[in-house]
């Protein structure tokens, strides 16, 4: 996390709100940086508590610009507790924006500002039925936010009015570009005369040149890009469907398998990349793994196992399915009275015995209902006798130590899973 923390420092920004993100090393590591990066942090509806320590961020603050009362308040993304698990999950507390507006929208307003702004890891959407994102509804619930400046989605919007009278602006993804608001203010009436913004590319403004430390930072991080992790005969192509088709699903299963001794994975793909005949690199590899997930292990009967994996085929067209490794499964078509299921075994072996129990490994995004597109894994994972842990073993890290110790071996993607996969499409 060192170099986003360097790059606000060298911008010597006035304030910055962290997002989902930022938690990818842990409660402890992003507690560490809001305390030592001197600069202050808006998060009204975070609060850390790694081990014995608390870190509760202020909501807003106040800034005198140019003669005028600017308000200003984060929040980052309320979704949070549904993209997590695991340690992480249970060192952190998340609330609402909207809950944070109600608290101190009233103190903010007593003090007369010019423009109130919003700063919130979330986005603005045309659409948003899991409701992943409040800011259509802040827009709309809280007339008295000028301004809001949003995140997370990786869309580029140089300027929209949403609401009676919200003005949203998100710069995109990845540090390209840079949101400029220009507001003129009526400081005697306290109220937005007009707003206007644009997107400004990052490398086309000299005050965003990273400077040498940074760029020190920079060029090791692209000399390890570089080591050599192992040299394959032959690719492993992304494309297919996990559990059924796909080389680099099978690749990542067999690693989590041997990393967390599971008899069972449930596995997809990360990214759209594969791995490349010939020498991988730690870039190649992250490329695959492009997340910090970890592995979670739970042992989980027939019964349960086979309700998971039914919930996961029925999100198969989703970036977070995983497919299905360890043990065959054949599909049962559904009809008038009853969803299409999952019949663990082989067909032409004898069913599981009904008190078997699974050690089941699968990332830690997944165990965490992957933005509340799992309920029922959830739900599962929360009893007792499923005895979930974390183990805290790193996935690439898993990917990496199967790719130095099997790399001449082929990987071939097997069918785990048989019978019509359009069974659970829905209307």
């Amino acid at each position: 996390g060192a170099v986003g923390i360097a790059m606000l420092q060298r911008q010597q920004v006035d304030v910055w709100v962290p997002g989902n993100h930022d938690l990818d090393f842990g409660p402890a590591q992003l507690l560490r940086w809001c305390r030592e990066s001197g600069m202050p942090v808006l998060c009204g509806n975070l609060v850390l508590r790694p081990g014995r320590q608390c870190l509760a961020f202020p909501a807003w603050r106040c800034f005198e610009r140019g003669g005028a009362r600017i308000a200003v308040i984060g929040a980052t993304a309320s979704y949070l507790r549904h993209w997590t698990g695991g340690t992480t999950a249970r060192q952190i507390e998340v609330t609402t924006a909207a809950a944070v507006l109600d608290r101190v929208l009233p103190d903010i307003l007593a003090t007369e500002p010019d423009l109130v702004v919003l700063a919130t890891h979330q986005g603005w959407l045309e659409s948003d039925p899991r409701q992943i994102n409040e800011v259509n509804d802040l827009a709309q619930r809280y007339p008295e936010i000028d301004l809001i400046l949003g995140a997370h989605t990786h869309r580029a919007i140089p300027g929209l009015r949403i609401g009676p009278t919200a003005w949203y602006v998100q710069p995109g993804a990845l540090a390209t570009h840079v949101a400029a608001v220009r507001a003129r203010l009526d400081t005697a009436a306290h109220r937005v005369v007009e707003l206007s913004s644009e997107l400004v590319p990052a490398d086309a403004a000299p005050s965003l040149d990273p400077g040498p430390e940074i760029r020190a930072m920079l060029a090791k991080t692209a000399a390890e890009a570089g080591e050599v992790v192992c040299h394959l005969p032959a690719a492993i192509p992304c494309g297919g469907t996990p559990g059924v088709s796909c080389a680099l699903s099978e690749l990542l299963c067999r690693a989590l398998a041997e990393a967390a001794d599971a008899e069972v994975v449930l596995h997809g793909t990360l990214g759209r990349s594969g791995l490349p005949a010939g020498p991988v690199t730690e870039r190649d590899l992250f490329a695959i793994v492009p997340y910090e997930n970890n592995v979670t292990l739970a042992e989980l009967t027939t019964a349960e196992l086979e309700v998971v994996v039914a919930e996961q085929l029925a999100s198969r067209t989703s970036y977070v399915y995983s497919g299905l490794w360890g043990v065959e499964a054949a599909i049962v078509e559904g009809d008038a009275e009853r969803p299409p299921g999952v019949r663990l075994g082989a067909a032409d072996a004898p069913a599981p015995p009904p008190g078997k129990r699974w050690r089941v490994a699968m990332n830690s995004h997944t165990a965490g209902g992957a933005g509340g597109r799992f309920p029922l894994l959830v739900d599962i994972l929360k009893r007792p006798r499923v005895r979930c842990r974390h183990t805290g073993i790193e996935t690439r890290g898993a990917v990496r130590r199967y790719l130095q110790r099997h790399a001449g071996e082929p990987v071939e993607p097997r069918r785990w899973i048989r019978g019509r996969l359009a069974a659970f499409d829905r209307p």
